[in-house]
């Protein structure tokens, strides 16, 4: 019988699995209503995510290491089909997800478009 005292967990001196990292997924958007709204769905989906205002900020970085990105077109430092353009060919792996943001009467629509 197991002493109430004793701690739960691995037997024989095996350590606990360390935990697993989210899959992240970049949101590229300049406006941060929508990023936040972007992040918070992929949270609560299981992912885990970064924002970008521009596309230069994901320019710079090993855009490989994303297991996909949401792509705003209508940035305002550089042109969302630079950034797409750059994506194909620095990671093109990497799924790309489009977003194109419009007005449609008293709501906003974002439909994702994936970039093959």
């Amino acid at each position: 019988m197991k002493d109430a005292a004793e701690p739960a967990g691995p037997r024989d001196g095996a350590q606990p699995a360390a935990p697993r990292a989210l899959p992240v997924v970049a949101i590229v958007d300049d406006d941060p209503v929508i990023r936040r709204i972007v992040t918070a769905w992929l949270t609560a989906e299981g992912f885990a995510s970064e924002e970008f205002e521009g596309g230069g900020g994901l320019m710079r970085k090993d855009a490989s290491i994303y297991a996909a990105v949401c792509l705003d077109l209508g940035l305002g430092d550089v042109s969302g089909i630079d950034v797409l353009r750059h994506l194909q060919a620095e990671a093109p792996d990497v799924p790309v997800y489009v977003e194109i943001e419009y007005e449609g009467g008293d709501r906003l629509n974002v439909p994702l478009y994936r970039i093959d």
